[in-house]
């Protein structure tokens, strides 16, 4: 059985999911950050123009998350 959500990298700092049947669609963001000389990435997550997810540190978290608002 195939999936219905569907993901694409867009750029270097956004990834786009989308679901096919209902047409929505959420964004994740990356964000590096320097924090006491320790590189680190950090993930948005905006559905509809609000963000639902704010540092966020790992990339499967961030795709559960936009999972979790568009099914």
């Amino acid at each position: 059985m195939r999936s219905n959500i569907i993901s694409r990298k867009e750029n270097h700092n956004e990834w786009l999911v989308w679901n096919k049947i209902t047409g929505d669609c959420v964004s994740i963001f990356t964000t590096d950050e320097m924090f006491m000389g320790h590189h680190k990435t950090l993930y948005t997550v905006v559905y509809r123009g609000v963000r639902v997810g704010v540092m966020i540190e790992h990339f499967q978290k961030a795709m559960s998350t936009a999972r979790n608002h568009i099914s």
